[in-house]
């Protein structure tokens, strides 16, 4: 390896992995915000969130990485063009294309790291995010009864406490009302106080009343009578007590990680060759599908002849057809509309198909989209880092920023039209690529050739 080329790389590795570390963590904080009101008030422990938080990362490598080349390429060049490192190197006949000929090569071998990763690492680190996404969903909030206000959330139960203590668990004038869906309204318990203890690491919930009483109605064939006759007659049974032990069943709210094997078959869980291959199997059908699907249909519009009708002629003028009668045109009618609902209903199902098949081929392009986009915003960053003449993290941040956000708009924009069929799948995805590209090499010759100085202080 050349003295140049080492230089290059301890110039651009420090600021390479600082800012994909940056980039990194500002996508998970984004997917913080997403699903902060899923996450909380459920009782997941913090090696859960941190497991979530790692697997999202992962997931969102793909993106930090195009991210974290643009930046890097463009504070190494700026600092090489700020201390005139450019000017050094052309005075001994090293010009601009070699260093960015290297830096294409190092381009080159991080693409295909990325294509590697998108193929091999991403579907398990997707598989593993939503799965556990979907346990924490399932999983309820946790137990908590405030005070002065009714808890809802223990299915056929309502809980109020006028007065609670968060650390003995020591509770004031309960009420519990037990919903009964078959004979409503439920018993009603009240007592003058009780406590709560956890029983069987959280599953069960066990609480003691003291000093109450229960209700319950008492429903039966005369009562139900005397109601249809308007009379007051609601009879009910009172039980005292001065101890009254309750245990409720807590295992709905605790989150336990289950298999998620339905998620298998999505389009984030399958690698390339993968959803090549589904995509595939899914236009075969497309195409299979109208020789079978409308063959029923067309039969029953070209089947209703008479055969009497059906004899040997030897002139056109010897045929004769019936007078048109009301119910031969309603008939007719009948089985045109059913022919027609028929076929438009194959064409829906038709349509769905492709859209469905458009997800396994935007997810596809979508990887080896960002993978060739690291190769081409590498160079590009070296460009703009020339042209700015600055290092630091400063006017490199806003130039990368500034290019990133017009890539990744375009980028979304093509993703969008291509899901709504607007634009054909590789071109939605290649879309800021193709538009980038030209842009890289006019730079990239511009530089070389001299058109743009790299001396500092000259344009």
């Amino acid at each position: 390896m050349k003295k140049l080329h080492k230089l290059l790389l301890i110039s651009f590795i420090p600021p390479f992995f600082v800012t994909l570390f940056i980039a990194t963590s500002i996508l998970i904080f984004q997917f913080v915000w997403k699903y902060i009101d899923e996450i909380i008030g459920k009782g997941i422990s913090w090696s859960i969130i941190m497991e979530l938080l790692g697997w999202a990362g992962a997931g969102m490598f793909p993106l930090a990485l195009p991210i974290a080349v643009l930046l890097a390429g463009v504070m190494m060049y700026g600092s090489l063009a700020e201390h005139s490192e450019f000017v050094a190197l052309k005075s001994l006949g090293i010009s601009y294309w070699q260093t960015a000929r290297f830096m294409l090569v190092v381009g080159t071998i991080l693409a295909l790291t990325l294509a590697l990763y998108s193929h091999f690492v991403l579907p398990h680190a997707n598989f593993r995010f939503y799965s556990l996404l979907y346990d924490i969903r399932q999983a309820k909030p946790i137990l908590a009864i405030p005070e002065g206000v009714f808890y809802r959330k223990l299915r056929g139960f309502f809980i109020l406490v006028k007065k609670k203590d968060d650390v003995t668990n020591y509770m004031e004038d309960i009420t519990i009302y037990q919903f009964d869906a078959n004979n409503p309204p439920g018993p009603l318990l009240k007592a003058r106080s009780g406590t709560l203890e956890s029983l069987n690491e959280g599953d069960f919930l066990k609480m003691t009343f003291y000093k109450g009483m229960q209700y319950i109605n008492i429903s039966t064939k005369h009562v139900k009578q005397a109601r249809r006759d308007q009379k007051a007659y609601k009879p009910f049974s009172v039980i005292k007590f001065s101890k009254w032990i309750k245990f409720f069943d807590l295992r709905e709210f605790k989150f336990r990680q289950q298999s998620a094997e339905m998620l298998r078959g999505h389009y984030e869980m399958l690698d390339l060759s993968q959803l090549l291959y589904v995509a595939d199997s899914m236009q075969r059908r497309i195409n299979n599908m109208p020789r079978k699907a409308l063959r029923k249909p067309y039969q029953a519009f070209f089947s209703f002849m008479d055969s009497a009708l059906i004899k040997k002629i030897n002139n056109v003028s010897e045929v004769s057809m019936p007078e048109p009668s009301y119910s031969l045109l309603v008939k007719a009618l009948t089985n045109a509309s059913s022919v027609q609902h028929e076929v438009l209903s194959i064409k829906r199902y038709q349509e769905g198909l492709m859209t469905i098949k458009n997800r396994f081929l935007i997810s596809f392009h979508k990887r080896l989209s960002l993978s060739f986009a690291v190769l081409l915003l590498l160079v590009l960053g070296t460009s703009l880092g020339a042209l700015l003449r600055r290092g630091g993290l400063g006017a490199p941040l806003i130039a990368s920023g500034i290019t990133f956000v017009i890539f990744y708009l375009i980028f979304s924009t093509g993703e969008r039209l291509a899901h709504e069929g607007a634009l054909p799948v590789f071109l939605g995805l290649w879309l800021p690529n193709l538009i980038f590209l030209p842009i890289t090499v006019i730079l990239v010759w511009l530089i070389n050739n001299d058109y743009i100085s790299l001396a500092k202080g000259r344009k």
